[in-house]
């Protein structure tokens, strides 16, 4: 089958296991991508845990994050501040300037977290 013209990883599979195809079929080096979009269907610390930061080291110094967070129904203020603080917890060591805004095209139910990849030391 073809692929499609932009790095993912396949699905149903680890995303460390990812990195070997998406450098061999994609080209996808690392420290070489500029941005990542996120905006899967899922709780927003399994993609934190088990998407982003494996995925981390592909990333350039200073590249985008852009993760939609999918909040449960009827979330108040305060739990969607805690989600936030728990995705910044587990992002820390490789992303920085993390914040979340509630965009126009958000749904009720839903944010969206910015981060920059974190420099080298």
């Amino acid at each position: 089958p073809p692929t499609p013209p932009y790095p993912h990883p396949p699905p149903n599979r680890q995303a460390e296991d990812a990195v070997p195809q998406l450098s061999t079929q994609h080209g996808v080096c690392g420290a070489s991508c500029e941005l990542v979009v996120c905006d899967a269907n899922l709780d927003a610390l399994l993609i934190c845990r088990e998407l982003l930061l494996p995925l981390a080291p592909l990333l350039a110094p200073r590249a985008g994050l852009v993760l939609t967070l999918k909040l449960p129904r009827r979330c108040s203020a305060g739990r969607v501040a805690a989600i936030a603080a728990d995705c910044e917890v587990l992002l820390r060591p490789a992303f920085e300037e993390v914040r979340v805004e509630h965009l126009f095209a958000n749904t009720g139910n839903e944010r969206t977290l910015l981060a920059r990849r974190r420099a080298p030391r």
